[in-house]
């Protein structure tokens, strides 16, 4: 099934209504604009949404890393291992605007992210399955200052 922007500004509207989300990712090279969770679940996971699986900064411009998760499939992060240098992910909360560019892209085991807490730059990182089951693709960005 492919997701579209229409769909994706539906899902969007509906979580406003509800205040259940975050913000929204948009990554242009994708062709993709997904609401963010503020939380990670399971079952919104799997309705193609972004969540919020581990924090500690999020666009409070402190160093540390968030970590983002979404499927690898169904119009979301399927496309994900297509970023490459100078690509960019926007995260907008209310009618803030935060622009992220690729920083580097590697695949780990399942649930081994240590590297991950950073302690020198603000980053982001997009997690996704791969079609090993035990291995994640984590795509890390970094604040375009």
């Amino acid at each position: 099934m492919k997701s579209n922007i229409k769909d994706s500004i539906n899902q969007i509207t509906v979580l406003k209504e509800k205040k259940e989300y975050y913000g929204y990712i948009e990554i242009p090279k994708l062709k993709l604009k997904k609401p963010i969770i503020p939380y990670y679940d399971k079952k919104l996971l799997d309705k193609n949404f972004v969540c919020i699986y581990f924090s500690t900064n999020f666009l409070e411009k402190k160093v540390g890393n968030t970590l983002l998760v979404g499927h690898n499939n169904k119009g979301l992060f399927e496309k994900l291992y297509q970023l490459d240098k100078n690509d960019k992910v926007i995260i907008y909360v209310g009618d803030k605007k935060y622009i992220y560019r690729f920083f580097e892209k590697k695949e780990v085991v399942y649930n081994k992210y240590k590297y991950l807490y950073e302690k020198k730059n603000h980053l982001i990182s997009l997690i996704t399955c791969t079609k090993n089951k035990n291995k994640r693709l984590i795509v890390t960005l970094k604040e375009e200052i």
